[in-house]
């Protein structure tokens, strides 16, 4: 696929519409890192799947994933740029580290307000 690639120029994104009343959220990725489900018991869960980013291919297709969020769950979403960003030794942080840090948002006892645009 990389050898058919004629420009450089794509992105990642994810969009979904979430309703607040019920708690179902509708989403799809376009090359962009999974949301992250943050359980009521403490778990942590990707979400979605692996998907191209825009631009890359004029034929991609992209699947649109439904949730039902619960009471005192969170989705967490990231930019690459946070997994993909250098750290310590000038190495990537990577799912695995980015994986590891998951348990500090355990102690994030501040509810979150919704943000509406």
């Amino acid at each position: 696929m990389l050898k058919d690639l004629t420009t450089d120029h794509y992105l990642t994104m994810i969009s979904g519409l979430l309703d607040l009343t019920s708690g179902r959220l509708c989403f799809a990725q376009a090359g962009h890192p999974y949301p992250i489900l943050h359980a009521k018991e403490g778990t942590f869960h990707h979400i979605g799947r692996d998907s191209l980013p825009i631009g890359i291919s004029q034929t991609a297709r992209f699947q649109d994933h439904h949730l039902q969020l619960a009471l005192g769950e969170r989705l967490i979403l990231y930019s690459d740029g946070f997994s993909d960003g250098a750290y310590g030794q000038n190495t990537a942080l990577g799912k695995k580290g980015y994986s590891r840090s998951l348990p500090a948002f355990n102690i994030c006892t501040v509810p979150l307000s919704p943000i509406v645009f």
